[in-house]
């Protein structure tokens, strides 16, 4: 896909944090850290969309047991240390596609060597590049969020699908294969 393709799909909420990792060629958690306007929408306000991602909530939470994406467990990391251990006691086997693991781990590595970065580049619309000047404290952030989130990822059991394509794509996979609910706050992934 043709990066203002992919901009455009992106703009409407069409396509997902994991389609713009694949096409930067970037670690899927990177992308969640790195947000435009550091916002995640962990909820669809569309009544349909809704309702079901409250039905398939209440089913994990019967269950004890989901599939956690990338972007589930980034959100998980940013709240509450109180909340964040009710929502681990209320489903206590929570399972990370491997391919994730490994994501987390680089994107750790990528956020330790922006203390020697002096900018992040990205393209616009137009196509030309964007170079941002992170703070000392947007770089300790984004350091201690990749930290927390592979700590997080550690803590799962993982697994490996039939076949592996990446990080979001394994993730769905495993739960598919394990008729496991899916727990993704990526809303144009899930």
């Amino acid at each position: 896909m043709e990066y203002p393709a992919l901009l455009t799909q992106a703009q409407q909420g069409r396509a997902s944090l994991a389609d713009i990792a694949r096409f930067a060629r970037r670690p899927y958690a990177a992308v969640l850290l790195h947000q435009p306007a550091g916002i995640i929408t962990a909820i669809d306000l569309a009544p349909g969309l809704r309702q079901a991602g409250e039905d398939a909530a209440e089913k994990a939470i019967r269950a004890g047991t989901c599939v956690a994406d990338l972007s589930s467990l980034h959100l998980l990391s940013l709240i509450g240390e109180d909340d964040r251990l009710r929502v681990r006691a209320a489903m206590p086997k929570m399972t990370a596609a491997l391919a994730s693991v490994g994501d987390a781990t680089l994107t750790r590595d990528q956020m330790r060597g922006l203390a020697i970065a002096t900018y992040t580049a990205g393209l616009r619309a137009d196509g030309t590049v964007e170079r941002t000047t992170l703070s000392a404290a947007e770089q300790a952030t984004l350091r201690e969020q990749s930290e927390a989130l592979e700590a997080l990822m550690a803590s799962l059991e993982s697994r490996s699908p039939a076949s592996r394509v990446d990080a979001a794509a394994d993730t769905i996979a495993v739960a598919g294969e394990n008729g496991l609910i899916l727990w993704c706050d990526d809303i144009a992934l899930r």
